[in-house]
């Protein structure tokens, strides 16, 4: 269930559902009332413009932009208690809760036996196919690559993409923290899976060629911190590939125009596309700015869309998202995933 927003922003629910990012950092209202509505509110609305503004910019995370480390961020609501912010330098989005090894790693104790079952079974033929695109270009860009590239999947599941990296000639290792999953990796493809974070990994530094993170980078507590990790085990000219799902997408517009224009009633699709285990959300500039201020060139950007076989939706919601598809193949930048590739400089 949504939670009450801090701040006492209920008390101007009304006003928050006229506000509409200015671009400058700040908000502008957004005159959706009849002309008698707007005479008796408008001593109103110019009382509450400042005050709300002030909560908006005035709002301190108690944790850091995961993208930029700035401290200053906009409040946008409140989700299953987790204040989810943007960034007011960035303008990343992130959940406005901070974790450390252990909470992490209790989160993802039992992921692959319990929880997102759905995600991990629903590796079809046309999830395998976008793999084998991904792997392709992953080893056209890699600079220095030989006939057999060495090749680490971090929060690397149950194997899918180890799997599919093999038969396309990579020699492969994988990271997880949540042992079943490291097991079932393990079983599937015989690869060396080390049940451990990042930070942890006993890997010597330039290793490898290609280090892939398949739906992972919004689940870490410290991009950049784990950005720089993976660098450091790149060779020269190695390649990082990412994929993530896209804050832009056209289901989390609406989303947050319907919670906005409702004065904050609607908010069950915001509870379906915001939850604890992501906790950032990037944009395509946002991705691109974090792998830029790494030291990696950006080879290349696919907007990719969403792989419904792994998504658990109720029939309503995936006949909702069904009803998006015709939009989401013609405007890529809405569309649901971004995959990203990069160079090392």
């Amino acid at each position: 269930m949504m939670s009450a927003i801090p701040l006492q922003r209920d008390r101007w629910a009304f006003f928050n559902s006229l506000l509409e990012p200015n671009g400058s950092g700040g908000y502008s209202f957004i005159l959706r009332m009849k002309p008698l509505e707007y005479k008796k509110s408008h001593s109103a609305i110019v009382r509450a413009k400042k005050m709300v503004n002030t909560h908006m910019l005035t709002y301190a995370p108690t944790q850091a932009c995961r993208a930029c480390g700035s401290s200053q961020g906009e409040l946008l609501f409140s989700v299953s208690g987790c204040p989810v912010v943007r960034c007011a330098q960035c303008r990343h989005v992130f959940l406005d809760i901070a974790h450390n090894d252990g909470s992490i790693e209790e989160m993802y104790r039992q992921y692959g036996s319990t929880y997102e079952t759905v995600y991990f079974e629903g590796i079809n033929a046309g999830v395998e196919k976008n793999i084998d695109r991904f792997l392709a270009r992953c080893r056209k860009y890699c600079a220095a690559a030989g006939p057999k590239p060495q090749l680490l999947d971090i929060g690397c599941g149950s194997g899918a993409l180890l799997n599919r990296a093999q038969l396309a000639g990579f020699v492969c290792q994988g990271i997880e923290i949540s042992a079943p999953l490291a097991d079932q990796a393990r079983q599937q493809t015989g690869c060396p899976v080390h049940t451990c974070f990042l930070a942890d990994a006993n890997l010597p530094e330039g290793s490898f060629d290609v280090i892939t993170m398949y739906d992972v980078i919004e689940h870490l507590q410290s991009p950049r911190t784990d950005i720089a990790k993976a660098r450091a085990l790149l060779r020269p000219g190695g390649v990082l590939f990412l994929l993530t799902p896209n804050e832009n997408a056209l289901p989390r517009m609406i989303a947050k125009a319907c919670y906005r224009l409702t004065a904050h009633a609607v908010s069950s699709p915001l509870e379906v596309l915001y939850y604890a285990h992501h906790l950032s959300y990037f944009t395509r500039a946002s991705l691109s700015r974090l792998l830029l201020d790494a030291g990696f060139d950006i080879m290349g950007i696919h907007m990719q869309p969403y792989d419904l076989s792994r998504l658990r939706l109720s029939l309503l919601q995936r006949a909702a998202l069904y009803m998006l598809l015709p939009v989401l193949m013609c405007c890529p930048p809405v569309q649901g995933k971004i995959a990203l590739w990069a160079r090392k400089r």
